[in-house]
């Protein structure tokens, strides 16, 4: 029997999509009928492309399987052209099988088997087959054959009917066992090209994630639950304290009992992680996910001047390292609160049962009070969640009061303590660095009562994370941090491209990156680029944790978000050392034993000193939590 790699066997009756009653026919046929040295991967994702199948032979090479659960009497070719049945007749039909196999056998190809330690002749090596389990293959065939693939390539993208896969000696022959010498190993295939292969067709886990049920802190929980069924609640607490989380649980509850919520934050691209984790909670409970709304702050007020019919004021100029960044949204903001004081445009302009505010600190006091007074329904519900340690815009001073009672709050702040998602031996290197290097009050992270009862009783279950601190010149930045990328990569065969997240404090600096590593074979999704605000801001809107490929991100369009690995650049030209603690907070640990990485590169001198404190606590594989207090490290904070 052929092992079915990724995802486990077990998670297949949870795919998004799920297989439909053809694609089960045919992988049961693969698995059944192939012996053990054939893997397969169950969609597999291929950058922004996701085939049914793909089938890998260490010696036969590879075959991507695109099945077609095509109703026999619902396709016709008429005139030459494929028809499709549907309410109103015949239809010219949209798809072209062939072609969109052919296209994934390209991605294959370019990806894992066109590198520069290639042959050549390798892509013979690379097979696809588009199967119709409900057709015979001679009826199958008879409407497929000959449409869009070139003649050079149409006896490496063949089509295939149910009979086809009704037996073993028709499977292997269907998948390809006999295209060199009835079953013996090619002279042009590499045990390399399949390790490289299996590792990037392997889910990553963003993907994997997207399945599970979140798991929340008890601080979380009460985010979700509101006990005390308050009107307007605040929340403050640490990096990984499980604010983000129980903010997204708690749209979902909000969700479930049928009312319209409104999650807003700064960031443009935020939005999207909280959108995936107000999904995933939705799914759990059987709430609504249409009745959530996950938007940025000033991208909701774009659409109130829209939806108002206004012709919108100069554009702004989003510049996320902008001296004074909100002189440059003042515009889009005071039109859209003009609109809500219209009273001809208040009709028809939204408003919403709740309005959860993530990163508060990044907000104004009169953007709050806008949402709270004009946006929010009467007695519908208002949370701000605030971290000002994080704070990277200055604006922080209005959440800093105790009582904020211009803001609507009466009750105290909820306090959420503990570290849920950093991993543990990073705690104490996190708290260190926030007391001693960023200035003013700060809210440092620390450990979970249920982390340590684990470092007690079961320490084999801490979230561990792999160390690295690498001091250079501020010239050697770029190359410093993609060697690094690199080295991760051929160091740890378990740790999918997808996870990697580098972050920057400079656009061409993560351009130099990302082109870098391009030219090497490795696929990178990233927000960068040297063009205006416009094109920026695009970007961000398609930056998005499930695209395939490695993550490139400025540190401040990456706060609020996670990953298993983070390499970070730290620039002594651009960045400031609040930058430099967003960006190491950013690293998921996990209760399993798996370990996470994070790998700083650093021009900043000021921080060698720390950098050396780093390795004396445990340089990578160590999963010692290193005792800081002790050491005499350079530059205190003001």
């Amino acid at each position: 029997m052929a092992q079915i790699v990724s995802p486990p066997p077990t998670e297949l009756r949870h795919l998004r999509p799920p297989l439909n009653g053809g694609e089960k026919l045919v992988l049961d046929a693969l698995v059944r009928h192939l012996d053990e040295a054939w893997e397969i991967f169950v969609q597999p994702k291929l950058h922004t492309k996701e085939p049914d199948f793909v089938v890998a032979h260490p010696d036969l090479g590879v075959t991507v399987v695109e099945v077609k659960a095509w109703n026999p009497d619902c396709y016709r070719v008429a005139q030459g052209l494929l028809e499709v049945r549907d309410g109103r007749g015949w239809q010219p039909c949209g798809e072209q099988p062939r072609w969109q196999c052919h296209g994934y056998r390209n991605i294959l190809a370019d990806r894992f088997f066109f590198t520069p330690d290639a042959d050549p002749g390798a892509f013979p090596l690379v097979r696809g087959i588009v199967v119709l389990p409900f057709h015979a293959t001679h009826t199958a065939r008879s409407l497929l054959e000959g449409f869009c693939v070139s003649q050079k390539d149409e006896k490496y993208v063949c089509v295939y009917g149910k009979d086809a896969f009704a037996s073993a000696q028709g499977v292997r022959k269907m998948i390809g066992h006999s295209c060199h010498g009835n079953g013996m190993q090619s002279p042009l295939m590499r045990r390399e090209y399949l390790k490289r292969l299996r590792r990037h067709l392997c889910e990553s886990e963003w993907i994997s994630d997207q399945r599970r049920p979140l798991s929340l802190s008890q601080g979380a929980r009460d985010i979700e639950k509101n006990p005390r069924n308050a009107r307007a609640r605040r929340t403050r607490g640490p990096a990984g304290s499980g604010k983000t989380i129980g903010l997204a649980a708690r749209s979902a509850a909000l969700a479930k009992q049928g009312k319209t919520v409104l999650i807003l934050c700064f960031n443009i691209a935020l939005p999207h992680y909280i959108q995936d984790l107000a999904a995933r909670r939705c799914r759990q409970i059987g709430a609504q996910h249409r009745l959530i709304r996950p938007t940025h702050f000033h991208g909701f007020c774009r659409d109130v001047i829209d939806r108002a019919g206004v012709r919108p004021a100069e554009p702004a100029t989003e510049t996320e390292n902008s001296e004074d960044p909100e002189s440059r949204y003042d515009r889009t903001f005071l039109q859209a609160k003009a609109c809500y004081e219209n009273p001809g445009s208040r009709r028809d302009l939204p408003r919403f049962d709740a309005i959860l505010v993530d990163e508060g600190q990044d907000f104004r006091p009169d953007w709050w009070n806008f949402l709270r007074l004009q946006v929010c329904k009467p007695g519908g519900e208002l949370l701000l969640v605030v971290d000002t340690t994080q704070d990277l815009y200055g604006r922080s001073s209005w959440v800093r009061e105790e009582k904020m009672p211009d803001a609507g709050f009466s009750g105290p702040w909820t306090e959420l303590r503990g570290s849920y998602r950093t991993p543990t031996n990073l705690v104490p290197l996190l708290a260190h660095f926030a007391q001693r290097y960023i200035p003013g009050d700060v809210d440092p992270p620390s450990l979970s009562l249920e982390q340590e009862q684990r470092a007690l009783f079961a320490p084999d279950e801490l979230e561990r994370c792999n160390r690295r601190w690498i001091q250079v010149s501020t010239g050697a930045l770029p190359e410093a941090i993609t060697s690094e990328v690199l080295r991760l990569l051929d160091t740890h065969d378990d740790l999918h491209p997808d996870d990697i997240v580098f972050l920057v404090e400079d656009h061409k600096v993560g351009l130099a990156v990302a082109a870098t590593l391009e030219e090497k074979g490795v696929a990178v999704t990233h927000i960068f680029t040297e063009a205006d605000g416009t094109e920026r801001r695009r970007r961000k809107m398609r930056f998005w944790g499930g695209y395939g490929g490695m993550k490139g991100c400025t540190v401040h369009s990456f706060k609020g978000w996670e990953a298993r690995a983070v390499v970070v650049g730290v620039d002594s030209r651009k960045g400031s050392h609040r930058l430099a603690y967003v960006a190491m907070s950013r690293v998921k640990g996990q209760p399993s034993g798996r370990p996470a990485f994070l790998s700083v590169v650093c021009s900043d001198l000021r921080l060698a000193a720390f950098g050396d404190a780093v390795r004396l606590a445990g340089d990578e594989g160590e999963q010692c939590a290193g005792d800081f207090s002790a050491l005499d490290l350079d530059e205190p904070r003001r």
